[in-house]
């Protein structure tokens, strides 16, 4: 029992394709598919402490505030709204605390009725909630491709490190995916340029991307000078130009169990039609809440603890069971 999106990855045009498999708007099917891990550990320094910083973290919290701009190469993917004219206000939060997390995905239903959902694991049962149609699909195996959901901005910051591509377009990163990566020593081992950038002096290192739509791409990780553990942009980069730019702002110290750590609080992502060089579609959060390391109750786990569900269908079993 799948909830749709509303799009066909069949038929996208330049840059749509890139936007909506970004933004999570795809069409996805029952399958448990692992991101590609490294098999050692190591690496530190720059990007290797954004790695660490990130494993490092227990539990979090996160709330943001989310807006979508569709552009002309977009048009009727999602809704009746005119092009550039509109924009799509939406919330996302986020918890995960061990193995277990949930993802509320509020968006508006009548132009992204697919994104308006609700997914939680509390490390025994898996809920996925569309709450348009408050249908229920609930499951003892936990699964990272059964639902679209707004992307996690705080894990936008590794995209170079869990690699979109046609096979993984349908996955969404967890953070218990990002604890259980053993990065090889050897893929920190980058050589950083000193780049001028709309202006700026920045730092710039390349990592291999993947394909997407067919399409071979790498990634640019740009940062302050000597600050490589806080990325300012990420650009996935092919022989056409650039496909995807996402940009970090405003860094915040946020307190946690090992110390002060610093956070991007505006996040901005935009895919790009390279047959016009315009922009196809935006997407920006602004995080409003970022809790670091603690506790979180066990209801907040299970969804029917605060919302209200009309149907439950058991993907174990393959039938309702409410």
């Amino acid at each position: 029992m799948m909830v749709q999106s509303c799009n066909d990855m069949g038929r996208v045009a330049s840059g749509r394709g890139w936007f909506l498999a970004c933004a999570g708007l795809v069409v996805v099917s029952v399958a448990v598919v692992p991101f590609v891990m490294g098999a050692s550990s190591g690496g530190s320094g720059g990007l290797g402490d954004l790695h660490a910083q990130m494993c490092g973290v227990s539990s979090i919290r996160l709330d943001a505030s989310v807006n979508v701009i569709v552009h002309e190469a977009l048009a009727g993917c999602c809704g009746n709204f005119e092009p550039e004219t509109s924009v799509v206000k939406g919330s996302f939060y986020y918890w995960a605390d061990g193995d277990r997390y949930r993802v509320d995905s509020d968006m508006d239903p009548d132009n992204f009725p697919a994104m308006a959902a609700k997914i939680a694991y509390d490390g025994n049962r898996l809920q996925l909630l569309h709450m348009p149609s408050a249908l229920m699909t609930v499951s003892w195996v936990d699964n990272n491709s059964l639902m679209p959901q707004l992307p996690n901005p705080l894990f936008e910051l590794l995209q170079f490190r869990y690699v979109l591509s046609d096979e993984s377009k349908h996955l969404r990163i967890r953070l218990k995916d990002i604890k259980a990566d053993a990065v090889p020593a050897q893929f920190w081992n980058v050589a950083w340029t000193n780049v001028e950038l709309d202006g700026l002096k920045l730092d710039k290192a390349e990592f291999p991307g993947g394909v997407m739509e067919g399409k071979s791409y790498s990634h640019h990780v740009y940062t302050a000078p000597e600050k490589h553990d806080q990325p300012v942009r990420i650009d996935r980069v092919g022989e056409e130009g650039i496909y995807t730019t996402t940009t970090f702002e405003h860094y915040t110290k946020v307190a946690s169990a090992s110390g002060v750590m610093h956070w991007p609080m505006s996040i901005e992502m935009k895919a790009y039609d390279t047959s016009t060089g315009k922009t196809a579609g935006e997407m920006s959060f602004l995080i409003q809440k970022l809790e670091l390391d603690n506790p979180i109750a066990n209801e907040k786990f299970d969804i029917r603890s605060d919302t209200v569900v009309q149907r439950v269908w058991d993907d174990d079993l393959e039938k309702f069971i409410q």
